[in-house]
């Protein structure tokens, strides 16, 4: 009897920590403009040293101009996560005495658009890579992955809590910058530069 409680205990465990783990997942959802010819991809890269992108995290085909991507559960590698410190964030709008709570080390990720003319649905050496800006409306969008919570405020009322794992930061930026961490994105516009 002990057992059988020890194992239906393991059990509830495992499926509480999985219904967790997919509660976090990230759907992005969107258009590519302009119109694109068939064969195209919209991915999301991690940059290295030099900002250059390095890895491919995710990617989808376009189809009409539509995309859809769901970033993984895991954890962002270690060789691609630097110290979140006041001079790391350079995201749009964010400007003046910058301020950071805690110590994560983060990862940002770029939209990158690319013709698979293999047709393997991922990115090849040989396959250009053009990238893309991200708008919702009028708010540009950033991708991270941190390692621990953070708190990020700036100057023109920016405040903003990320939270250990994926984050898509929405910022908006007029005589305030606000900032939003959003769970689902289904109308996020991609635009070749």
């Amino acid at each position: 009897m002990m057992m059988a409680r020890a194992h239906l205990k393991i059990l509830i465990s495992s499926l509480l920590a999985l219904s967790l783990t997919s509660a976090s997942a990230l759907t992005l959802e969107g258009t590519l403009n302009p119109k694109t010819p068939s064969g195209m991809r919209v991915g999301l890269f991690t940059l290295g040293p030099s900002g250059k992108p390095a890895l491919e995290v995710v990617s989808s085909a376009v189809r009409d101009g539509k995309f859809s991507l769901l970033l993984p559960n895991t954890p962002l590698e270690a060789r691609f996560l630097g110290q979140l410190t006041p001079d790391a964030v350079s995201w749009s709008g964010v400007v003046g005495v910058i301020k950071v709570t805690g110590t994560p080390k983060f990862g940002e990720l770029r939209f990158f658009s690319y013709s698979d003319t293999n047709s393997n649905a991922k990115r090849d050496s040989g396959e250009t890579l053009s990238e893309t800006l991200a708008q919702l409306g009028r708010s540009s969008l950033v991708l991270l992955y941190l390692d621990g919570p953070s708190k990020v405020n700036a100057d023109k009322g920016f405040e903003v809590s990320l939270k250990a794992g994926w984050n898509a930061l929405s910022i908006e930026a007029g005589r305030t910058v606000k900032g939003t961490v959003l769970e689902r994105i289904n109308n996020l516009e991609l635009n070749a530069l």
